[in-house]
């Protein structure tokens, strides 16, 4: 497990190493010698265990005795203090609403934030590798932030496209959006007449959107965290009834108060 700051690499032998350098400052960690020496390595584990798997979580319980609670709620790792409180408000806020099955991406924070939701209503998160981000190539691994935060020339004009074609390795739009589609749809024919929520990633929802509007330009919404998007699936196809609705966070017209 590694990540890039700032230009420095930072490295983690393993999945306990890494859960270990991410987790907040404790006195016992210091003692036992397992706590990140500093701010910088703490931040870059952090960055490195968001792209940690759900199937990452599972190996490591088979082999380095990691408890399986830790499988769908870190909340000191995974999600920082804001996004638990997020991820509270989202749970509040559809407490009400009937939902037949729950589904995630295999990324542990997104089984994070879905695992409340299966919870209140009884159910398990039906967990889908292909509802995951974009898959970047040589841009993976954050070398896509890293250049994001430097302004590399080369990033930037690629931003300009609003497309995740020209990625050298990557699996291109039409790719991305082919995948996520196929996963959504599938699950909406399994549940005909029923609501489903589908708990994944922004450029996710995105692509998806992009796929049902017939768009060019994959990136064109904004998504906040915890953020719902409504799409309706009958007999004549898609309708998109709500986009980017954070109205549990704040409301998007008038902004925080």
């Amino acid at each position: 497990y590694s990540a890039t700051l700032r230009g420095q690499h930072y490295s983690f032998p393993d999945l306990r190493d890494l859960l270990a350098k991410a987790n907040e400052e404790k006195s016992g960690d210091s003692l036992a010698g397992i706590a990140a020496t500093s701010h910088s390595q703490r931040a870059a584990a952090k960055t490195a265990l968001t792209d940690v798997s759900l199937a990452a979580f599972l190996d490591a319980d088979a082999g380095d005795g990691l408890v399986v609670g830790m499988l769908v709620r870190v909340p000191a790792v995974l999600v920082h203090v804001a996004g638990l409180d997020q991820v509270q408000r989202l749970a509040r806020r559809l407490h009400s609403k009937p939902l037949h099955a729950v589904y995630s991406s295999h990324l542990a924070r997104a089984v994070q934030t879905a695992t409340p939701l299966a919870e209140q209503r009884g159910l398990r998160v039906g967990v889908h590798t292909d509802l995951e981000e974009v898959r970047l190539g040589d841009w993976g691994h954050g070398e896509f932030r890293r250049r994001a935060a430097a302004r590399d020339p080369e990033w930037v004009a690629w931003s300009h496209t609003g497309r995740w074609d020209g990625i050298p390795g990557g699996e291109g739009d039409h790719a991305f959006r082919t995948r996520v589609a196929g996963v959504v749809e599938h699950l909406a024919a399994q549940h005909r007449g029923q609501s489903i929520a589908v708990v994944c990633h922004g450029g996710t929802i995105n692509a998806f959107l992009a796929h049902v509007l017939g768009i060019h330009r994959t990136m064109v919404l904004t998504v906040e965290n915890t953020s719902i998007t409504t799409v309706r699936i009958g007999g004549h196809g898609p309708t998109v009834v709500t986009a980017n609705d954070c109205h549990h966070l704040y409301d998007p017209v008038i902004g925080d108060t």
